[in-house]
């Protein structure tokens, strides 16, 4: 789920390149809206809170995805906190940017529709997941819909995919190995890869019967 590569391209030559260090709290949930906000590179945690310091990571963020979308809104907030988790560049794009490059670039609403669809679908079936699932289900599901474009390598660490589930990283570890070991997953050299996906999909169908 990401913007591609021509629409990154004109917000880039129309917004600014902003540099953000590790563990910076970009957004704040409830504060007021303005920017829209594009990762060009490094990882950032959408997550919930409380008054009472509990949080919950709704997903780990990287190069292409776009957050700040209630700056479209007049006098809107954020709903989510956005904090980087490794060194990332952002591209920063004023609600009047947008707006003024999408009256001349019909294809960007489109791309950004498009994006905010697929946004919507993902969350919701991470809520779902979460819910529903054991945590090997869970693992298993995050790793199919990781790479349901394609693409057999997913950009995630265990610890993103520990903070995206709920999870402990220790026991995410330990479901991977033992995919490994069943000859399902490869991880390799900080790489998570699915060499059988078919077995996976066949393996949640069952539980979703």
């Amino acid at each position: 789920m990401k913007l591609n590569d021509h629409t990154i391209a004109l917000l880039m030559e129309h917004g600014s390149l902003m540099h953000c260090p590790m563990n910076h709290i970009l957004q704040q949930a409830d504060q007021q809206a303005g920017n829209l906000y594009i990762v060009h590179s490094g990882r950032l945690r959408v997550f919930l809170s409380n008054e009472h310091g509990k949080e919950l990571t709704l997903d780990v963020i990287h190069k292409g995805s776009v957050f700040g979308t209630n700056s479209f809104l007049y006098h809107g907030t954020h709903k989510v906190s956005i904090q980087s988790v490794t060194e990332a560049r952002l591209i920063v794009c004023s609600r009047d940017t947008i707006r003024t490059l999408s009256a001349s670039h019909p294809e960007l609403s489109r791309d950004l529709l498009q994006y905010f669809i697929e946004e919507n679908n993902h969350l919701t079936h991470l809520l779902e997941s979460i819910t529903l699932y054991s945590a090997a289900d869970r693992v298993m599901d995050f790793l199919l819909v990781a790479t349901d474009q394609g693409k057999r390598q997913i950009p995630y660490t265990h610890e993103d995919i520990a903070m995206c589930l709920s999870m402990n990283r220790v026991t995410v570890s330990r479901i991977i190995k033992n995919l490994c070991d069943q000859g399902i997953v490869e991880n390799s050299y900080g790489k998570i890869s699915l060499k059988n996906p078919e077995e996976l999909m066949h393996r949640l169908k069952k539980i979703t019967k």
